[in-house]
C-alpha cells in the first residue's frame, strides 16, 4: 500500500491554505512572529523561519538525521514577512528597553527609584 491510497496518511502539506487566502496570509504572520520572537532583532532569521516552519508542519523540529521537506514558496513568504517584521521594529531590540529608549515607567515610579 502507498502513501496516497491510505486515507490515515494524509501529507502534512495538504493542511496548509492555498496562497493568497487569508487563511495563508494569517499563517505567515503567526509564523513570522514566532520567528522574531525566537531569533529577535540579531538572530538568523533564515535559520528560524525554516524551523518554525518545520515545526508548524511537522511538528517537531528539524533533528540532524531526520529533516523533513517544508515548501519553499512559504518558507520564502515567512522569511520575507520575518524581514519586513524586523525592519518595522526599527532594529531596537529588548535591550533597548533597558537602554531607556522606551519608558518603562511613569515619571513618579521613576522619581523613587533615583
Amino acid at each position: 500500500m502507498t502513501i496516497a491510497s491510505d486515507p490515515a496518511m494524509v501529507s502534512p502539506e495538504q493542511s496548509i491554505p492555498p496562497a493568497g487566502t487569508s487563511a495563508r496570509q494569517q499563517l505567515v504572520e503567526t509564523l513570522a512572529h514566532q520567528v522574531l520572537s525566537v531569533a529577535g532583532t540579531a538572530g538568523d532569521l533564515e535559520r528560524q523561519s525554516w524551523v518554525q516552519l518545520h515545526i508548524h508542519i511537522h511538528g517537531m523540529a528539524p533533528l540532524e538525521y531526520d529533516i523533513r521537506h517544508v515548501p519553499e514558496d512559504l518558507y520564502l513568504e515567512v522569511l520575507a514577512k520575518a524581514r519586513q517584521q524586523q525592519a518595522g521594529w526599527g532594529g531596537r531590540g529588548w535591550l533597548d528597553l533597558f537602554n531607556g529608549d522606551y519608558p518603562l515607567t511613569t515619571s513618579t515610579s521613576q522619581n523613587r527609584l533615583q
